[in-house]
């Protein structure tokens, strides 16, 4: 999107952005109630019916933006750039930013499973993946035929297929979570991933002196989910850090 513009350019990248904002869509009441319920499901199918008339906008897109260079990295996500490689017939290479690889060890990040059993855990990321896919599953078997001259997908999609054809780069630490014993050798756990700054960034005033002082700061982030009552939020975290003593 366009909102990453400025981040990338400044690191010496050419961006081609694709028009859906995802934090609108993130930011909409009725996905922000979702959210809060604690649902997956009921989250996932709001999210998904806000978003659903920029499938195929999203589509033509990624894919137009992947006709250049001699191979691909995609997202957790791969519609339209899958596709592209697939057309191409380049390497693909999918990165995540967390365990999500089927495994009898552990759920799927995201999901709470009340008992152990490995088949269990196992399902719950083909749970993830058919969420995600039979939302695009319909307009993107019709785009693959009409756009690309390619067969359509499986009712299952290409998950699967992805996973037995491709490396997967993980961006977090097996320190966290040890890599599972039945994964595949193509999945490599790299540790998490840190962005270099631009070589003329410089800290904001008083950000230094702060990070100094003691006791060392506690830093509090929620990842991309914004908080439908951030001032109740706020309140709850000062006061945890007041009565721990914390800062």
């Amino acid at each position: 999107p366009h909102i990453f513009t400025e981040l990338i350019t400044e690191h010496g990248l050419q961006h081609l952005p694709i028009s859906m904002n995802p934090q609108e869509i993130v930011n909409h009441p009725a996905v922000q109630a979702a959210s809060q319920s604690g649902n997956y499901l009921l989250f996932l199918r709001t999210l998904f019916r806000e978003g659903k008339a920029l499938v195929q906008t999203f589509l033509d897109e990624v894919y137009a933006n992947c006709q250049e260079g001699e191979a691909i990295i995609s997202s957790m996500i791969p519609y339209g750039a899958y596709d592209a490689a697939e057309k191409r017939g380049i390497p693909f290479v999918q990165t995540v930013l967390a365990p999500l690889y089927p495994t009898t060890a552990f759920a799927a990040p995201g999901i709470s499973l009340p008992f152990h059993w490995g088949g269990g855990n196992k399902l719950t990321y083909d749970l993830i993946d058919q969420s995600f896919w039979q939302f695009f599953r319909p307009i993107q078997n019709r785009w693959r035929k009409k756009q690309l001259g390619l067969p359509p997908f499986p009712v299952t999609g290409p998950h699967r297929q992805i996973r037995r054809s491709v490396p997967i780069v993980m961006g977090y630490s097996s320190t966290v979570v040890p890599t599972p014993a039945d994964w595949p050798a193509s999945n490599y756990v790299t540790g998490y991933w840190f962005l270099d700054e631009a070589e003329n960034w410089q800290p904001p005033a008083g950000l230094v002196p702060f990070l100094e002082a003691q006791p060392t700061p506690i830093y509090i982030g929620f990842g991309s989910m914004p908080e439908r009552d951030p001032s109740r939020m706020t309140r709850l975290i000062l006061d945890a850090l007041r009565l721990s003593g914390q800062r």
